[in-house]
Parts: structure tokens; C-alpha cells; sequence
């Protein structure tokens, strides 16, 4: 399914957007760190106003939670490469005293002389055993690795959490077997707000933290498992006294968890697609610019068209645009890339210039568009929130003949009256016959000793050579492609290329589907076929490159070494 935005519906999905893709701005935001409360125990609230400075601050009526304390007020204010951004916070610690669902309503707050309304909050109170009635011995820890969905789609950005839950206090954490995320390009954060929740499972309380946050982009398709993490928590001995004076730490004990094991299953983008699309999936947000629409055939207009979002960045190029005959367009460039992180969330932007060149004069209606695929929605959205009119008139160096350009100096030249000629050379057909004949038995002759001579001298080579060379040619014809981008120095075609010519030749050679290609897999199909343990490595370290190099960038002559080492790779496997 495909949505097409258009005119002026797009200011209200860039509003929305901006919000969604870390655009600082301001808001104000009820949380609570429990939605499910145990009947009879306190839980807290915090109203926060982020990016602005708030005045008149109204709480909403509590009732049937009884206020314990609060409102407790704290305000922050932080300046990022000069600009300046402020925090309010609000907090209320209340008391459930009876079971059921109750909806908090919105708090209010007055800012630039406009007032504010929160978000309401949701509360189930339920019939558990809180944490603090567990006894020390009966108190249950351990780590989850959770994700923002299971079911991904090629460039989609995926959220992993390492999440510690806890009934009593844990001093530290260290994570011994972390996954290498084989198949995906991690990116670990930092930047977000982790604040200690409560959650119930089964009946019983527990305290829970986000102890690490990573985005994961998926490279390929296919089913990806990560094996269960040890995790080795510092819990604090109960009634142990400090050893060294007021500074030293408390004494503890180590234990050992271990999380649950994760099956992400990664897809393509559903066929067919629009052709604005480029492969962005997530949520974007498009401004098109124009720098001038009265032009002439002598001149050229350029498109500059401002994208954000929160899908992978790296792995979506320009996309082409709507054709309109008689224009003539040249490859896009992206002049600006850039990724910037905030609340756990990636976001990029990418700023892409369109140069134009009119064929003919006349007027023309120019309406840019980007398409990204929409995990909520599961369609693609296409962006077109803005039409341009561009007049053109006819030049001074070209003038237009049928539907192609013609130059003055060329139209002259046909209406020359005087044409010089020469006199063609004459042959009879049956001296021509002749010719051709002895010609074509001489080339034959010629032709059959150079073969002979070839033939021969490949009977005189040694079975390793014959071997050797019919290795080279299979690496040659495997890496056409990828050569012909290293020629053309376009890099990020030349990557994406070299993994997959490597995954297929590794496919095709050995027997293994899509989703073999892990890290674990791979190095036991090639051991069960033989294959030398260095070249396990250096095949694992050419998908390595590949991905470090369409994130990362690499240099171009990193890209003569990478196809080399192919080459060199399947003469290994092949000899």
C-alpha cells in the first residue's frame, strides 16, 4: 500500500515528525514509573517540561491516589554547540489504596504566555507482592535482552536493551559474552534517559533499569540468533559494614545471570515500490527548495531536498524522481550526511541537490518526492509537500527541433547550398567475391594455427597451473561488478557489491541459504568443508570491511586491497 502526501497535509506530518526524530523543541510530558501498582503501596509521577521555562504549573485531581509528597521540583539546563536547552520536572510520590484501572488527567503548565497540557496517564492497580514485603532470601534478580521488534525490515533501526530487574540493590553490572551483532551494524548509546522503573511479573514487584542501550541497522536478510549473555552482577551484603573509613564502598557479592537468547528475522522492503524509493525505512520528514524558477535553455535550476529521519541513513541513497520529458537530469549528490543520537534514538540527515537542465521552452509544474516505508503503517508513505511552477524561454546558444536540441552552428551547416563530394571506389561484384573469399580461408588458416599453438602451450602447464588459472578466472568473472564500480571509484556501490558477490559465491560453492550467513554458521560450513582456518578469517573480515565501510567511509585505496583480497580469497577456496 502506498500514501502519497501532498500540499498542504505535509506541515502536519512535518510537525509530527520533528518531534519523533529528535528536533529539539518544547513539550511536556506526564511519566510514571509504573503502569501496573501494587494495591496498597506508593509509586511515583513526574511531569516534565523539556526545552522552554514553564510558570503556573497546575497538577491534575490525583483522586483515588492519595499524595504521599511532591510536588518535588528540580530544573537542569544544558548548552550543545551554543544552543541552549532547559528542563522542568514536577514529581508526586502517591499511594494506592484499591485495585482497578484510574486514568490520571492532564497537568498544565503556562509557557511564552500559552498554556500546556500534559498527557494523561493510564494506571492499573493490581493484587501483588510488593518488593519490599519479598524476604532477603526469597529476592529475585536477573537481565532481559528486549527489542523494539522481532520482525525488522532492511534499514529499519532496531532498539536492543540489556534490562536489568531487580528486588534488591545491585552495585554494578559487567556483561562478559556480548554478542558481535553479526549481520547488523551497532552502534552503542548513550545519550538517553534511564530512569528506574517498576514492573510487575507474575504477581510479584520488581525494580527495573536499562543497563545498556544499542541501535542495530540489519546488512542482510535473513533469521539472525544471539546466544544468551553472562551477566555478572555486584549485589550488596546485607548488614556488611563499610571497610576503610566513610568512602570506601560497601562489600559485595558476585552473581552470575544469565538473559534469554533473541531470533531477529530481517526482510526486504515489500515489491513493488514506488520509484522515489531508495530503500529509507522509519519515519522521514522532506523539505524540497528550489533556487530559481524563471530560466532559460542556455541555463539549469537545482533541487535541494532536505531529509530527516530515524531509519539507518547509510543504507538509502538519493532517489530518482518522477521523469518530466524534456528535462535532462544529472545523479544527485548528497552534500550533507550526517547522524546524531538523542534519547536512544539514530537520527540522520541528509541534504541531496537535483541539477536540471531544460530541453525546451514552455512552463512546467516540478513536484519532488521521497518515499520511505513506514514500519507503523507497514505501506509506503511518499512525500511530495511541495510544487514548484518554472517557466522556461528559449536561449541564445540553442534552439529546439523536434524533440531534440539542435546547435545554430549545426542548422547552418544543413542549409549550406554547396556540399563537396567525392567519387566512390568501384569494384565488380565477382573480383569483390573473390576477395572476400581468399580472405576469409587465409584468416582461417591463421586462426586454427593460433589455436593449436594455445592448446598446446596449456597441455605443457602442470596440473596446479591449469588449476590456478581457471581459479583466477572464476574470481574474475565472480567480481565483474565489483570491478567495474572500483573503476568508476563509486564506493558504496562497490561494498554492497563485494558482500554480496561473496555471500553468493560462498552459497553457491558450499550449499548455504540466507540464513547461514552468521558469524557461528559460516566458520562451521567451512570447516566441515576443509577450508583452512585463516581463510574462515579473512572472508569474516572482508564483510567486516564491507559494513565498517558504508557506515564508516573508508579510503579509496582501501578498495584496491578489499578486491584484491577477494581475488585472492577464492583461489584459496578454489585451489
Amino acid at each position: 500500500m502506498i500514501w502519497t502526501i501532498r500540499n498542504r497535509n505535509w506541515f502536519l506530518l512535518l510537525a509530527a515528525l520533528i518531534i519523533q526524530i529528535g528536533v529539539y523543541g518544547q513539550s511536556f510530558v506526564a511519566s510514571a514509573d509504573a503502569t501496573k501498582a501494587i494495591e496498597k503501596s506508593a509509586f511515583t509521577i513526574t511531569f516534565t517540561l523539556d526545552g522552554a521555562k514553564g510558570s503556573q504549573f497546575t497538577p491534575p485531581d490525583f483522586s483515588p491516589f492519595e499524595v504521599v509528597s511532591g510536588p518535588s521540583t528540580q530544573t537542569s539546563m544544558s548548552i550543545v554547540n551554543g544552543a541552549v536547552s532547559q528542563m522542568m520536572a514536577y514529581e508526586y510520590t502517591l499511594y494506592a489504596p484499591k485495585r482497578g484501572a484510574f486514568t490520571i488527567p492532564a497537568a498544565s503548565i503556562v509557557v511564552n504566555g500559552r498554556r500546556l497540557q500534559s498527557n494523561r496517564l493510564r494506571i492499573e492497580v493490581v493484587q501483588g507482592q510488593s518488593v519490599n514485603s519479598v524476604q532477603e532470601n526469597d529476592k529475585e534478580t536477573f537481565v532481559k535482552m528486549e527489542t523494539s521488534t522481532l520482525d525488522a525490515i532492511l534499514g529499519q533501526q532496531i532498539t536492543l536493551e540489556y534490562k536489568l530487574y531487580t528486588q534488591q540493590d545491585v552495585n554494578g553490572y559487567d556483561l562478559l559474552n556480548e554478542p558481535e551483532y553479526d549481520g547488523f551494524f551497532s552502534q552503542e548509546l548513550g545519550n538517553y534517559r534511564s530512569s528506574v522503573a517498576r514492573e510487575i511479573i507474575d504477581g510479584k514487584e520488581f525494580y527495573t533499569k536499562v543497563i545498556k542501550k544499542i541501535a542495530l541497522f540489519p546488512q542482510r536478510t535473513g533469521q539472525f540468533d544471539f546466544k544468551p549473555v553472562i551477566v555478572n552482577l555486584a549485589i550488596p551484603i546485607p548488614g556488611a559494614r563499610r571497610r576503610g573509613g566513610f568512602f570506601s564502598s560497601v562489600p559485595t557479592r558476585a552473581k552470575q545471570v544469565q538473559t534469554n537468547q533473541l531470533t531477529l528475522i530481517v526482510n526486504d522492503p515489500p515489491e513493488p515500490s514506488p520509484i522515489s524509493f531508495s530503500g529509507a525505512v522509519g519515519k522521514y520528514a522532506m523539505l524540497p527548495k528550489i533556487n530559481k524558477t524563471q530560466i532559460s535553455t542556455d541555463d539549469a535550476f537545482v533541487i535541494n531536498m532536505e531529509v530527516r529521519g530515524t531509519g539507518d541513513g547509510k543504507t538509502f541513497s538519493a532517489p530518482n524522481q518522477p521523469v518530466i520529458k524534456d528535462f535532462e537530469y544529472y545523479d544527485p549528490n548528497v552534500i550533507r550526511d550526517e547522524d546524531t543520537s538523542r534519547d536512544g534514538v539514530v537520527s540522520n540527515y541528509k541534504q541531496i541537490e537535483y541539477f536540471i537542465t531544460p530541453k525546451k521552452p514552455g512552463n512546467y509544474i516540478i513536484r519532488p518526492e521521497f518515499t520511505y516505508f513506514d514500519i507503523d503503517s507497514n505501506a509506503y508513505v511518499t512525500l511530495a509537500p511541495k510544487s514548484f511552477r518554472v517557466k522556461v524561454t528559449k536561449g541564445n546558444r540553442s534552439i529546439t527541433k523536434g524533440d531534440r536540441d539542435v546547435s545554430i552552428t549545426q542548422t547552418l551547416m544543413e542549409d549550406r547550398a554547396e556540399v563537396s563530394s567525392v567519387s566512390p571506389f568501384f569494384m565488380s561484384f565477382f573480383d569483390l567475391f573473390w576477395f572476400i573469399g581468399l580472405g576469409l580461408i587465409s584468416l582461417g588458416f591463421v586462426g586454427i594455427g593460433v589455436r593449436k599453438y594455445a592448446l598446446d602451450k596449456i597441455d605443457k602447464l602442470s596440473p596446479e597451473e591449469k588449476k590456478r588459472r581457471k581459479a583466477l578466472k572464476l574470481a574474475t568473472d565472480q567480481l565483474e561488478v565489483a570491478k567495474s564500480f572500483l573503476d568508476a571509484g563509486e564506493g558504496r556501490k562497490f561494498y554492497e557489491e563485494v558482500s554480496l558477490t561473496m555471500n553468493r559465491y560462498l552459497g553457491n560453492k558450499f550449499g548455504m541459504k540466507n540464513s547461514d550467513f552468521q558469524k557461528d554458521k559460516i566458520t562451521s560450513t567451512l570447516k566441515e568443508n576443509n577450508v583452512d582456518p585463516p581463510v574462515v578469517e579473512t572472508y569474516l573480515s572482508i564483510l567486516k570491511s564491507c559494513e565498517m565501510a558504508l557506515f564508516a567511509g573508508q579510503a579509496a585505496g582501501e578498495m584496491d586491497r578489499i578486491y584484491a583480497t577477494c581475488q585472492q580469497l577464492i583461489l584459496d577456496i578454489e585451489t
